[in-house]
């Protein structure tokens, strides 16, 4: 019994930045974040840091799974993710590996003039089998 009480404690600490992620995505009004600015967002790093990210999943390894996926990125004039999906994907299996390898950088804000401002950006991220 005492088991089973520690499990559901630690499950609702697991879960709960999830739920707390999930309300924080239904929070933010995509309207207000440009698609076209004078200067793009960019990686700190350049991709060179985003592939230092990119942890292949081993069940796609095993399956031989090789493809693109697109990652949608909302990101604040301080250069802060704000929220992070998948805009397509050529497998499931690399899905989730994307995401976290993009939610693993930081970003240059992009900017109108001078200014700093909210905008969207695709991040690719490619697995290739060597």
């Amino acid at each position: 019994m005492k088991t089973m009480a520690i499990t559901l404690v630690l499950l609702a600490i697991i879960a709960a930045p999830a739920f707390a992620q999930q309300e924080d995505d239904e929070a933010i009004d995509e309207s207000q974040y440009l698609e076209t600015v004078e200067i793009a967002p960019s990686i700190v790093g350049g991709l060179e840091a985003l592939s230092k990210n990119v942890v292949y999943p081993d069940t796609a390894v095993k399956t031989g799974v090789q493809g693109m996926v697109i990652v949608r990125v909302l990101i604040s004039a301080t250069g802060r993710i704000d929220k992070a999906s998948i805009e397509r994907s050529d497998s499931p299996l690399l899905s989730q590996a994307a995401l976290d390898a993009v939610r693993g950088v930081r970003f240059l804000p992009g900017k109108a003039g001078d200014q700093p401002v909210k905008c969207k950006v695709m991040v690719p991220v490619k697995f290739r089998l060597k």
